[in-house]
């Protein structure tokens, strides 16, 4: 991203348009249910280990 002098420098996040909240909405959404998985998985594979 370019800062106010015109310079290019790394940016952390960037706020989207309100048209695409329901897609960043679903796209969160699915992430923390994937994340609950991926723990429950990883308490599975440390039991059989």
């Amino acid at each position: 991203m370019w800062n106010k002098e015109g310079i290019t420098q790394d940016t952390k996040a960037i706020i989207p348009d309100s048209s695409y909240s329901s897609v960043y909405s679903a796209t969160i959404d699915f992430c923390k249910n994937m994340e609950r998985l991926i723990q429950q998985l990883w308490e599975l594979f440390l039991m059989l280990d």
